[in-house]
């Protein structure tokens, strides 16, 4: 299944939407620990579906 265009965020857009800096979603990526990202010629990508995802797995009940 392909995302629309408008579904699929740069580390940039990621980061702003996740309230974090880039450079920590760069450490993410190397440790592996954030959101699902696609590498496609080199260029990473995000998907607003598997961020969102992503969110609720990191969900803490109170």
């Amino acid at each position: 299944m392909l995302c629309e265009e408008n579904d699929t965020l740069t580390p940039a857009e990621a980061a702003e939407l996740l309230r974090r800096s880039v450079v920590t979603l760069e450490r993410w990526r190397r440790v592996r620990i954030g959101p699902p990202h696609y590498k496609i010629a080199g260029r990473v990508l995000y998907s607003r579906h598997d961020i969102a995802a992503w969110l609720q797995t990191q969900r803490v009940a109170a």
